[in-house]
């Protein structure tokens, strides 16, 4: 292509001369466009010239190569502004056409990088370079453009490299950083080591603090326990002669003195003679390890340990997704040991095989809602199927959607004392129900300084609303002075108060008249908590029967007094005329003995037999009434010496008859008594024994103590006294029959003629008098034949 002569600069043709310029050559010019047009297309560039008033630009052959154009295409060079900026990229069109608007208003071009959109539909590159001229009337930029666009795409390349290494190492930093990594290269031929910033970290360090980076092994060396230092130099020393790296884990102290565990594993450096060690701290995970390893410790030892029977189940499903068994995965050594079964058995097998009830159990139901709820159930079950039957209280626990946490305990004697407790609390209500006795319940109502201003009811019994006439319902919760105002003032209120602050039950016997009870009452007043409970019972009938018996005791004390002392004065006067009839029958008999004939001295006879026996039964009956005269005051008195007293005289009469007698006494104790009386009990009761012995065979006696019996103890009940003594006088003599062992004791009571045995019959009477006279109690025994036993009971 050439350019117009009339404003190519270069053409010599023109005649026009230019001022002040002189050509430096002698050259044609086609020479010098066809030589510029070859060396634009050799070198890949082009040119314009920008006249500026008319916005035109002159393209260069170069030019329109570089923008894809042939010459029967491009047309004329001549070419608006807008036909370049038509080539501009979308993207660069904006900032193009801005500097072109702001070179106008300069002197001095700034280089220009683009993209330009070629005729054949290539993008380019180029580099507008220009200087404003003034070679003609008006100002023209010469502009070079020159194709950049290997070399903008070398240096995007470039770029890219680089942020991609940017990237990496930032990618490397935060991977090191967040997942607790670090690096150390190590140069095998130096023995330097370089620190990664991870490294550091790890480390405790910062780029800051960690000093010179390149090290030497020495600095880490210098972080590990001291037992490790030996074993690790070692290492690097055989990893810097074999090269023959391994992965490691080892410990470490951090600069600020943590310990942590450390796992490296080596690579080979694209460097020569250089290795990378990657470091990654695992203190974490070796704790979790740890962890799970104690929690499987732990859980192991609860399965071998646990009294309750717990095992972890696998749960089958059938196609419609619902539960069709289980399988047991680990079973505890309670559950081995209740179910007779070894591990053996139960690992890895089918529940409803083993125990196929267990679907008729709450067990399974349980099994099912805890898979849909995922909450464990707790719950207690009758367990009698497959051989077994047992109060479970069994839970199931979800572990997740194939494995369920299952346990029991068997709770037989728990239900038993459960039920224990049921009936107890069952009886306990029916005896509250159905007692006799009011039972009434208070809890004390205090003000703000503590003190107690009432009671309110919080248990009443029927028995209770009988003697005041309410209701539980109207009672129960309501103030006790609101319905009995009448206690604040006869003293009830203050008895309870007293209770309540002193814990000291009280007892009282009291007349009641105010708010429609009207009776004599006995009560009980114990403490029970902030409260009091209150038993009582409606004693009106039994106090005036009291009364009635006191009043008959009374009138017969009177009575029995006046009869002893009739008794004494009878007896003691009696004595006088039967003296005198049997003194006078004696002299009748000493000087008229003679002159009576026939009977008459058998008269005489019987007359004096009869005043004789007469006298005995006077004396006797004296002996008695005097057992309740208190003539003589209690003494201490040793039992084994007044018996032997007693019985020396018997024995020795007695064996003046040449009969053979065995006589055996225990160890008795002292007691305090009134020792005529119990020489006179036990001269009766010897002197019975050796009366009714039997005539053919040696006499026994024994007298023993014995220890109290519970129909002894039931004997003394109505006794204030607490110990006791018995003494038991047994013979082998003719004893009597059982059923007059009542009959003996009465006054002039006989079981045999005045022909066999001599005695009045009140012998026993005054025996039985003397005992009860001292607060005892006394029975007898025997058989015919077999002897007789007599029981005495003594207060010790």
């Amino acid at each position: 292509m050439s350019i117009p002569s009339d404003i190519n600069p270069l053409n010599t043709s023109e005649k026009k001369p230019i001022e002040k310029t002189k050509p430096l050559l002698t050259v044609s010019s086609e020479v010098v466009t066809s030589l510029t047009s070859q060396t634009e297309t050799l070198f890949g560039f082009g040119s314009w010239q920008w006249i500026v008033e008319t916005e035109q630009m002159v393209w260069s052959d170069g030019l329109m190569h570089l923008f894809g154009y042939g010459p029967e295409t491009f047309g004329s060079n001549y070419k608006d502004l807008s036909f370049f900026t038509e080539h501009l990229h979308p993207l660069d069109k904006e900032r193009a056409i801005s500097y072109l608007v702001e070179v106008k208003q300069l002197s001095a071009w700034i280089p220009l990088e683009v993209r330009i959109l070629t005729f054949d539909g290539k993008q380019k590159w180029i580099s507008i370079k220009g200087q404003i001229s003034h070679i003609y009337s008006t100002p023209t930029w010469i502009c070079l453009i020159e194709d950049i666009t290997s070399q903008v795409t070398s240096r995007q390349q470039e770029e890219k490299v680089v942020k991609r290494l940017r990237q990496q190492e930032k990618l490397f930093q935060c991977v090191e950083h967040n997942f607790h990594y670090g690096s150390l290269e190590w140069d095998l031929d130096t023995n330097e080591v370089v620190w990664s910033e991870g490294m550091m970290s790890l480390m405790g360090y910062t780029p800051e603090t960690f000093g010179n980076n390149p090290c030497t092994p020495d600095l880490y060396l210098s972080h590990l326990p001291a037992e490790d230092v030996q074993k690790t130099t070692a290492m690097i020393d055989h990893y810097k002669t074999t090269q023959n790296f391994i992965p490691f884990e080892q410990r470490v102290i951090t600069r600020d003195g943590k310990e942590k565990i450390l796992a490296g594993e080596w690579s080979i450096s694209s460097e020569e003679r250089k290795v990378i060690c990657l470091l990654h701290d695992i203190t974490q995970e070796k704790q979790k390890d740890i962890q799970i390893e104690q929690q499987a410790w732990a859980l192991e030892n609860i399965f071998r340990n646990t009294p309750t029977s717990m095992c972890v189940l696998k749960v089958v499903y059938d196609e419609e997704k619902q539960i069709s068994d289980l399988v047991y995965v680990y079973v505890s050594q309670t559950l081995q040991e209740q179910t007779r079964l070894a591990e053996s058995e139960l690992i890895g097998k089918s529940m409803l095989q083993l125990f196929p009830e267990v679907k008729n159990s709450h067990f399974w139901l349980a099994y099912q809602r805890v898979l849909i709820t995922k909450e464990s159930e707790r719950f207690e079950d009758f367990y009698e199927f497959d051989g077994y039957q047992n109060w479970l209280e069994g839970q199931v626990a979800y572990l997740d959607d194939h494995h369920l946490l299952s346990s029991f305990t068997i709770i037989n004697d728990l239900k038993q004392i459960q039920q224990a407790l049921e009936h107890q609390s069952d009886l306990f209500e029916s005896v509250i129900n159905n007692s006799p006795v009011c039972i009434v319940l208070y809890r004390a109502i205090r003000d703000a300084s503590g003190q107690i201003i009432d009671f309110v009811h919080e248990l009443s019994n029927p028995a209770n609303s009988l003697i005041t006439g309410k209701t539980e319902e109207e009672l129960i919760g309501k103030s006790w002075l609101t319905h009995y105002p009448e206690n604040r003032v006869n003293g009830f209120f203050d008895l309870f108060v007293s209770v309540v602050e002193t814990g000291r039950t009280e007892r009282k016997t009291f007349l009641y008249d105010a708010h429609g009870i009207k009776g004599w009452f006995d009560g009980n007043i114990v403490k029970q908590g902030d409260g009091i409970l209150f038993t009582y019972q409606d004693i009106t009938a039994l106090t005036q029967q009291q009364q009635q018996i006191e009043q008959t005791n009374l009138e017969l004390t009177r009575s029995n007094t006046e009869l002893e002392n009739f008794a004494y004065v009878a007896s003691h006067d009696l004595q006088e005329p039967l003296r005198k009839v049997k003194s006078f029958s004696s002299l009748l008999v000493k000087e008229y003995s003679t002159l009576l004939e026939g009977n008459g001295q058998l008269y005489i006879q019987r007359m004096q037999m009869a005043v004789e026996r007469m006298q005995t039964l006077i004396n006797d009956l004296l002996e008695y009434s005097r057992v309740g005269r208190l003539e003589e005051g209690y003494q201490q008195v040793n039992l084994n010496e007044l018996i032997t007293k007693v019985w020396m005289p018997l024995k020795e009469e007695k064996e003046n008859t040449g009969k053979l007698i065995e006589f055996t006494i225990d160890e008795l104790p002292e007691i305090h008594s009134i020792p005529s009386q119990i020489n006179q009990l036990f001269a009766n009761l010897l002197g019975n024994a050796v009366k009714f012995s039997k005539p053919d065979e040696p006499l026994t006696i024994q007298i023993r103590r014995m220890p109290l019996t519970e129909e002894d103890r039931g004997n003394l009940r109505f006794v204030e006294q607490t110990e006791y003594i018995k003494i038991v006088v047994e013979d082998n003599g003719i004893g009597f029959e059982p059923e007059h062992k009542e009959r003996i004791f009465g006054l002039f009571q006989r079981l045999h003629g005045r022909s066999e045995y001599e005695g009045s019959g009140i012998g026993l009477a005054i025996c039985k008098r003397i005992v009860e006279n001292h607060k005892g109690f006394m029975y007898a025994d025997s058989e015919p034949g077999k002897g007789a036993q007599f029981i005495v009971l003594l207060p010790a």
